[in-house]
């Protein structure tokens, strides 16, 4: 996995183990690209340790649970069952009056009431003291015990200027700037999940910046790409199908192959007309660095 931190305010680190046994004893180091350690700061093991209040059947969409305290929708967590089954589960929502959590994907195996519901994610915090650095390569070296075994992991991250919000946008400004091309039932939500749209077009438009040769978090103002985000909003819409206006229902490769023009069209427009670029990190953007164009891609040999 890979973060970035904002420099000189620290931040916390997650870490999810690649297994779904509960983690104890969790500890975490933070350590410099040459392997020196610096710090070793307390390490969390998720809280949410709670079991299903109500029996749940193959294929369905909800568990009921005894608690939902710390349980937050777009997260993974797992469900035991007493006979041994056990598998990953992404929560979608959460009803903190019914404890009704609604599931992501259908479940894979039937649960009793009493099945175990819980979180594996590592978390520490990060002090601003180690995050005055720029240099990229730092880690956060895991280690924790599951089924009695000692299990170890690693969190890369950078230490950036200006670290990206995981979700630059919001569903009002996405409706106010696709004006007609959202249908109504779109514009009020529909059944889309809006936050995990948004969040994973705010990632594609990060890939697709470093794809072209820079790093997203040196530019010194994000608002600018609120445009590219919402074009890839667009985008994966077209892609999927889940919006083809009517000149195009016959043929909708083509408004896929029209949004796709559109997105690489303002990503490259915005790069090139970028003036905030901080090539070297210095918070300090020079008249050289707002010189440069960034509508190709950019080679670093």
């Amino acid at each position: 996995m890979h973060f970035q931190l904002a420099k000189d305010v620290g931040g916390a680190l997650r870490f999810t183990p690649p297994t779904m046994s509960r983690p104890s004893s969790p500890a975490v180091a933070i350590v410099d690209p040459s392997g020196v350690e610096l710090d070793t700061p307390t390490a969390t093991a998720d809280s949410v340790n709670t079991t299903l209040s109500a029996s749940a059947a193959l294929s369905a969409t909800t568990v009921t649970l005894q608690s939902v305290t710390g349980v937050t929708a777009r997260q993974h967590y797992v469900v035991a069952g007493v006979d041994g089954e056990r598998e990953w589960v992404r929560v979608r929502s959460v009803n903190t009056s019914t404890r009704v959590v609604t599931l992501y994907d259908p479940l894979a195996n039937d649960y009793a009431s009493g099945a175990s519901f819980y979180g594996t994610t590592l978390t520490c915090t990060v002090d601003a003291d180690y995050a005055a650095d720029i240099d990229e390569g730092y880690e956060a070296r895991w280690s924790w015990t599951a089924d009695g075994d000692a299990q170890t992991g690693i969190t890369r991250y950078d230490v950036v200027r200006t670290a990206w919000p995981q979700t630059l946008t919001t569903l009002r400004e996405l409706v106010s700037y696709a004006g007609g091309i959202l249908g109504r039932d779109l514009q009020r939500g529909g059944d889309a999940d809006w936050d995990d749209l948004l969040e994973h077009a705010t990632d594609r438009v990060l890939q697709d910046v470093r794809g072209r040769g820079r790093d997203p978090s040196r530019f010194r103002a994000v608002e600018p790409w609120k445009r590219v985000v919402h074009e890839a909003v667009l985008l994966h819409l077209a892609e999927t199908a889940d919006i083809i206006p009517a000149a195009y229902r016959d043929n909708p490769s083509e408004w896929a192959q029209q949004r796709r023009s559109k997105y690489e069209e303002t990503l490259g427009t915005t790069l090139a007309a970028a003036k905030d670029y901080d090539e070297n990190q210095s918070g300090v953007v020079s008249a050289d660095e707002a010189s440069r164009s960034a509508a190709s891609v950019r080679l670093v040999i």
